[in-house]
């Protein structure tokens, strides 16, 4: 690379001059470095090579430089500068792509309320996956409300509110010690926590949706007045594909509701 001689200092006098020399010099670097650039002659530049790949580490040639790459489908080798030696580095390529992860949860979609009535999630629910997850965070009603889930199976044109559709259990625990336990052997809603409140948040697991078998599901959820737990299933021999998230009055003011599926191991 071209190296100029710039003036160490700059008077009134020679401000002029030196302008016009020091444009000059930085032309000429411009071209020179252009040019060697060409011949792949500036260094640290990774620069494919069209040479022969090396034999060794020390099969240095003279127009090979730092940072020159060459390849041979299976070990890429760059010039790299071992204390003033140049020396050729191997590594191994890889070109296959992982495949997605089995067991891992798989975003699917978030919606997020804003004086929602209900929330449906109609996509992504088949028989990729055996468990789904939906995760309610930091939800706030329009006033004290229960926590209730639908399921369909038309893609959510219609929700199954029957009135023994469902079965559950609940088990909960006020903030006052108390237990609060609820269950029902045929209903058209599933219930999801204890009791009621106007913030909450809950997980809800849902197991083997896509099987025409009947669809159980296990909840957590949590509120400023109790926790709890539950147990649900959809009473019928049927395939979900799609679940719907309501309440018993109101409307979800705000909050987020996001869907996962944990993909086949």
């Amino acid at each position: 690379m071209t190296t100029s001689s710039y003036p160490d200092s700059i008077t009134k006098d020679n401000l002029l001059e030196t302008v016009v020399e020091m444009s000059r010099l930085r032309e000429i670097e411009d071209i020179s470095d252009f040019q060697n650039l060409n011949n792949r002659f500036v260094a640290g530049r990774g620069l494919f090579t069209g040479r022969t790949t090396p034999s060794s580490s020390s099969d240095v040639l003279a127009t090979d430089s730092e940072g020159d790459i060459a390849n041979d489908g299976t070990y890429e080798y760059k010039v790299l500068d071992f204390s003033g030696t140049l020396k050729w580095d191997r590594r191994l390529l890889d070109t296959a792509w992982a495949a997605a992860s089995t067991g891992a949860l798989e975003f699917i979609e978030t919606q997020v309320a804003s004086t929602s009535a209900v929330i449906d999630f109609k996509d992504g629910i088949d028989s990729t996956a055996a468990v789904y997850v939906i995760f309610i965070s930091d939800v706030v009603g329009s006033a004290n409300q229960a926590l209730r889930m639908f399921t369909s199976t038309d893609g959510g044109d219609n929700f199954d509110t029957g009135s023994t559709d469902y079965s559950y259990a609940v088990q909960g625990l006020e903030a006052a010690g108390s237990d609060n336990d609820i269950k029902s052997g045929g209903n058209a809603f599933c219930q999801i926590g204890a009791g009621t409140s106007s913030s909450y948040s809950a997980i809800i697991e849902l197991f083997n949706p896509s099987a025409t078998s009947e669809t159980g599901w296990y909840t957590r959820y949590i509120s400023s007045a109790l926790m709890s737990t539950a147990m649900g299933r959809r009473l019928s021999s049927a395939d979900v594909d799609a679940f719907r998230i309501g309440s018993s009055t109101g409307t979800f003011t705000s909050g987020r509701f996001t869907l996962y599926k944990i993909l086949h191991a």
